[in-house]
């Protein structure tokens, strides 16, 4: 009768091998998501808020102002991010217009570190498994 040890020993590799490579990824994508939002936000915050804007706005309109005062230096602005309904409310949405960019270019960093990573990591894992299994079995 076959046992499931083997099959175990696989999903315990695999296990390891993909937190191994979700901890690299977040690794890296952390600092970078951070360098690449925040530029994003800095150098074209229109366009980095109207890509999150059904995760900040969903059923109204997202208003950006950029309000200049005397003490800026020459540049800088202060960002006003507000959504619009229907009926002409007005809510602030700043700070979860800032986590959702993050947020977007953490996954845009994420996801090809994850694969390029965990791929070659979770073959890795198959073939060393299947390489300590086979000389168990061959030496009992």
């Amino acid at each position: 009768m076959p046992t499931r040890r083997p099959l175990l020993i696989y999903l315990l590799a695999q296990v390891v091998a993909l937190s191994i490579a979700c901890s690299a990824a977040a690794f890296i994508g952390v600092p970078f998501a951070g360098a690449l939002g925040g530029t994003a936000i800095g150098a074209a915050p229109e366009f980095a808020f109207g890509t999150v804007k059904r995760f900040v706005c969903p059923d109204g309109t997202l208003d950006f102002t950029a309000i200049r005062r005397s003490y800026h230096r020459p540049g800088e602005f202060e960002p006003h991010l507000a959504c619009v309904g229907a009926d002409g409310d007005r809510v602030d949405v700043l700070f979860r217009g800032i986590l959702s960019v993050l947020g977007l270019a953490f996954l845009v960093v994420f996801v090809p570190v994850l694969l390029f990573v965990g791929t070659p990591l979770a073959l890795l894992a198959y073939f060393v498994t299947r390489a300590v299994l086979s000389r168990l079995t061959t030496s009992t």
